[in-house]
């Protein structure tokens, strides 16, 4: 299946043989701007990241609770605790919706 582009988050993607997206360039991208301490363009990645994951693996997917998270850490670090918040708390609800963090219970 040949490849096609998608807009997400303002920017034009392509989507892989199995017409799903992937997140990873685009936290590396975020982390890059983390490093160099531009929370601007961290941000922007990390929320397209979040966006990504969301439409590959639905609202309830572990994958989009740890782009929440590492968006929470930007925030964070930049002590913008009332984003971060709100963030960290949409996190949280995701993580206990979701199976792949369930605990077995004895």
């Amino acid at each position: 299946m040949a490849a096609r582009s998608e807009k997400v988050a303002g920017q034009s993607w392509y989507r892989d043989h199995d017409e799903t997206f992937s997140s990873g360039p685009l936290q590396s991208l975020g982390t890059s701007a983390l490093l160099q301490e531009d929370y601007p363009t961290a941000l922007k990645f990390y929320q397209s990241a979040v966006e990504v994951n969301e439409k590959t693996y639905g609202e309830g997917s572990d994958k989009v609770a740890e782009s929440l998270v590492v968006l929470t850490r930007v925030y964070i670090m930049q002590k913008q605790y009332d984003k971060a918040e709100p963030v960290l708390l949409r996190a949280v609800k995701k993580m206990s919706l979701c199976t792949e963090w369930a605990v077995p219970t004895s």
